[in-house]
């Protein structure tokens, strides 16, 4: 007998047609930023086919320059659930099913109203106003970066009328423009941007992940979807409402990574009777009032001119030391005596200690996401999905072609002269399919400039003055090594008192002056021809190296920071007749790209019941 109280055979038959969501777009950008040129929302069982058609213009060259650049589109689907963790739970309208736990007890257990994180376009107003002085780690100002950060994403370009087109200071105030709805914003194409970067864009070796940024999983989800952004330390660091910075190309040295490996070198005690100490010398810094020295000596800070007991083993010796003359530098200890070292070591021991090796440099040369991970140290393909990161959908990427552009009209020395414009244009096809999830597709777009070295440094090559400099096969795979600064710059001291001689831009393979290259330009195009091609000289890494961002991760202190990798919009100066400054009028690139997308969606061609 057949259960008509079942209801499990209930269920909807949605219409399923075809839809024209094309779009021409016309937009401005500068070199460096991330912009978000286009997106749309998916909805489940929703198939999109897009085709990308662009053609890109520069602003006036000063020259017909010996520069390259690249510009990338770069296509991503971002799931509505790695945004916020009950946006499922409340778009099904399944309130009262939440699965997330709002507390460790069931009386804690919102029940959702039905509402999506939002901001009100009065708080975006006062917040532009509020930041208008602040400016980012590049001294562009925020409150700028902010407002076409909201004009490409779609919220409107009202919110420019709230910085000074002076000074790009505070603004007019919220109550002195009524003409600005007060429409309530959703934030989820904001934090899917933000979440786009952190996974795709974000250096993760130097920038530590900063999910406040792009996840908004601390909403219970009633009475609390109006996100706060006066909340104490909201602007100490990026958040949602910044535009980011892509990095340099990787090469000899913008691949670098902070570390070695992840955490100290493995170790084991050595077994060793003794050992005789005769004038033998240590070093440690010295800071004007104590020296410290090496904490596995026993002896920690004591005030100079004094001889003191070190322990090494369970034996003490004799040091003395000496200071420098000009108070501030090393400080060479002479030791004397014998001491006796006592330890033992096992099989087991080196094999755990080569393990724990092995581990820390994998995961530190494997990227940060769980899929990664777990193949780089399982051989175990995992779904994407449960990464919890978007999806990288594909990518057109276009070179910059230059043209020269003859001026005959005499007017210097009867010379003519001789400038340039650059133009890119490409085309390609992007897929998506919803696979049963809510989320947005997105295109951003960034410009990245192909550099010229045209710094110091010495080429590696001509530092081979000893055998051992040159590849040793049996050598070649214990770990990275470092990558010392004079192979990129080695000024004047006088010029630059401040750098060190121990100073290094990071690690990289070893032998890697073996298996590496970089771009250089000498000559007159590292002096008076600059404008011909897109120099790094000194100036500009060490401009680079001072650059400091919010999600920098600790790093070894004589590394860089995580800015050398940034790439400044103002990086290309010496090449545009115009200069970048925090307005979209200064941008050296003009685009216009046409965005076919046909979508196959669950809905009805003309919504009508016939």
């Amino acid at each position: 007998m057949a259960n008509i109280m079942s209801l499990a055979t209930v269920k909807n038959n949605p219409s399923r047609s075809g839809f024209d969501l094309s779009r021409k777009l016309n937009f401005s950008a500068k070199v460096g930023l991330y912009y978000p040129i286009w997106h749309r929302r998916l909805i489940p069982s929703d198939s999109f086919e897009i085709d990308l058609a662009q053609f890109i213009r520069t602003q006036p060259l000063n020259t017909s320059a010996f520069a390259r650049m690249k510009g990338y589109y770069d296509f991503y689907f971002v799931p509505l659930r790695v945004l916020w963790n009950k946006y499922y739970t409340a778009l099904t309208k399944m309130s009262s099913n939440v699965q997330h736990a709002s507390g460790p007890t069931l009386n804690d257990n919102v029940i959702l109203s039905g509402e999506l994180p939002y901001v009100t376009a009065e708080q975006l107003a006062l917040y532009i106003a509020r930041t208008g002085d602040s400016v980012d780690t590049f001294g562009r100002s925020r409150a700028w970066n902010t407002c076409i950060l909201l004009e490409y994403l779609g919220y409107g370009n009202a919110f420019y009328n709230y910085i000074s087109s002076s000074a790009g200071g505070p603004g007019k105030t919220w109550a002195s423009d009524p003409l600005l709805a007060n429409y309530a914003f959703d934030v989820a194409p904001l934090l899917a941007y933000q979440k786009i970067y952190a996974d795709s864009g974000r250096f993760t070796q130097w920038e530590r992940v900063n999910p406040s940024t792009f996840n908004v999983d601390y909403i219970k989800g009633n009475n609390d979807l109006q996100l706060n952004l006066a909340v104490p330390g909201f602007t100490d660091s990026f958040n949602f409402l910044d535009m980011r910075y892509s990095n340099y190309q990787k090469d000899m040295f913008h691949g670098v990574i902070p570390q070695a490996q992840y955490g100290e070198a493995s170790i084991i005690p050595i077994v060793k009777d003794s050992i005789d100490i005769v004038n033998s010398t240590l070093t440690a810094k010295y800071d004007n009032s104590s020296y410290n020295m090496p904490s596995a000596l026993g002896v920690n800070s004591h005030a100079p001119g004094t001889a003191e007991p070190v322990t090494v083993g369970n034996t003490s010796v004799e040091a003395h030391h000496f200071s420098p003359a000009s108070g501030v530098g090393d400080v060479l200890f002479s030791l004397s005596g014998k001491a006796n070292l006592d330890g033992t070591l096992s099989i087991l021991a080196l094999r755990r200690a080569e393990a724990s090796q092995r581990w820390k440099e994998i995961s530190l040369c494997t990227e940060e996401d769980y899929p990664s991970q777990i193949q780089a140290h399982f051989g175990q393909r995992v779904p994407k999905e449960l990464s919890g990161m978007v999806r990288y959908l594909g990518g057109i990427d276009t070179s910059l072609d230059i043209n020269e552009v003859t001026n005959t009209n005499l007017v210097d020395d009867n010379a003519a002269t001789l400038g340039g414009k650059g133009s890119m244009s490409a085309r390609g096809t992007i897929r998506v399919d919803a696979n049963g999830e809510y989320g947005i597709v997105m295109c951003v777009f960034h410009a990245l400039p192909m550099l010229d070295y045209t710094t110091s440094g010495v080429n590696p090559e001509c530092l081979l003055t000893d055998a051992t400099s040159y590849p040793i096969p049996e050598f070649d795979q214990i770990g990275m090594e470092q990558v010392p600064l004079g192979y990129l710059m080695n000024p004047l001291k006088s010029a630059f008192p401040s750098l060190q001689a121990n100073t290094y831009l990071g690690y990289a393979p070893r032998y890697f002056p073996f298996k590496t290259d970089y771009d250089r330009s000498v000559g007159a195009f590292s002096r008076s021809l600059q404008y011909w091609c897109l120099p790094f000289d000194d100036k500009a890494a060490l401009a680079a190296n001072s650059v400091d961002f919010p999600d920098n991760p600790n790093v070894e202190s004589n590394s860089i920071k995580a800015g050398f990798f940034k790439v400044d919009p103002k990086c290309v100066d010496t090449l545009f007749a115009v200069r970048a400054d925090d307005t979209p009028d200064t941008d050296q690139l003009l685009g216009s790209c046409m965005i076919t997308c046909r979508a196959v969606r669950p809905l009805d061609l003309n919504g009508l019941p016939y």
